[in-house]
């Protein structure tokens, strides 16, 4: 299914929109979550999805895609008039593209077969290793648990006060990344942001180890605050968004599908996990040694970046395979 966007709008800055809707749900849920109860924060979070549901099944409609692909051009000619131009010509010339396409995918080979193409084959280490280093550079871990860590804190400011604070930054980083990535790149956006979250984890560890140790950290009540608002600009500044720009980018039409699926479950499998063993974690070596932990993990997402991943701003499809073929 496809929805119509400005033309103004880049590629680079569309493929950062994931990371400023999951930062606009996120900010919903901590404005409403401390207000209200368990109960009936579950059916206000079910108003969306059936919202989705009725809205999008009754004027969301099929993509030209969709329609070539189950052998109906007249459906896919409609379908393309509403979303492009009612110009017939250029609706020929773009179905006949959208038919090349598939046919091309339809004749794609396996798995093993992508693998054996270099390009698609780094391309998939370079996406599938920054999804592995994401979850383990903490977010889901603060976004989940940010409350308790304020609350262990012993901050000043009300914890749901500090979250709502922390959320509202995180989006509004969000945004100005978006409109950075076809200014600066998208390698030096991702290198910012790695190497600007660890410092901040790395204070967060050393407050809650002096705390730990039974010093006196009232008058360092604010250092938990900033940050975790240090953390956030650095962290969507780049790795909320950018990384699935370079998603979108590194792979041709037809393995696209499968590096997306697999980038995606990657992301999500080990955000899981790592949300499922923080408290044993915590447990284990306590506050200070896991925020030390995602720190070191953000210096080594630094490098890799640095060493292995390629800038693909300003350039086409077949400039990015060269690259990713040397």
């Amino acid at each position: 299914m496809l929805v119509k966007f400005p033309k103004q709008i880049s590629e680079g800055s569309l493929g950062c929109f994931m990371g400023v809707f999951s930062s606009v749900g996120y900010l919903m849920v901590y404005l409403l979550g401390p207000f209200v109860s368990v109960k009936t924060f579950s059916f206000i979070l079910m108003v969306p999805i059936v919202m989705f549901l009725v809205l999008f099944s009754l004027w969301l409609q099929e993509s030209p895609y969709y329609h070539i692909a189950n052998s109906d051009p007249t459906a896919a000619e409609m379908s393309l008039s509403k979303l492009r131009t009612k110009d017939s010509n250029t609706i020929h010339k773009e179905l006949e593209i959208i038919r090349e396409t598939i046919e091309e995918c339809k004749s794609d080979e396996s798995f093993i077969g992508k693998l054996k193409c270099k390009s698609f084959r780094k391309g998939i280490i370079i996406t599938v290793t920054m999804m592995v280093f994401q979850p383990f550079m903490g977010l889901t871990i603060i976004l989940s648990y940010m409350q308790p860590i304020f609350a262990a804190s012993g901050s000043s400011l009300p914890s749901s006060t500090s979250t709502i604070l922390v959320s509202f930054v995180q989006l509004i980083s969000v945004l100005v990344s978006s409109s950075l990535v076809e200014k600066w790149g998208r390698r030096k956006l991702l290198m910012l942001a790695t190497s600007g979250c660890t410092l901040p984890l790395f204070m967060l560890g050393v407050f809650f180890y002096l705390k730990n140790e039974g010093k006196d950290v009232s008058f360092l009540w604010w250092l938990p605050v900033c940050s975790l608002i240090a953390y956030m600009v650095a962290y969507s500044s780049g790795l909320g968004s950018v990384i699935w720009a370079l998603v979108g980018e590194l792979f041709s039409t037809k393995t696209k599908a499968l590096a997306s699926s697999l980038t995606a479950f990657t992301c999500f499998f080990l955000s899981f996990f790592v949300t499922l063993i923080f408290p044993s974690l915590e447990g284990l070596i306590g506050y200070h040694g896991t925020f030390w932990f995602f720190s070191c993990n953000g210096l080594i997402f630094c490098l890799f970046v640095f060493f292995f991943v390629p800038e693909t701003k300003g350039k086409s499809f077949q400039e990015i395979k060269i690259l990713l073929e040397q």
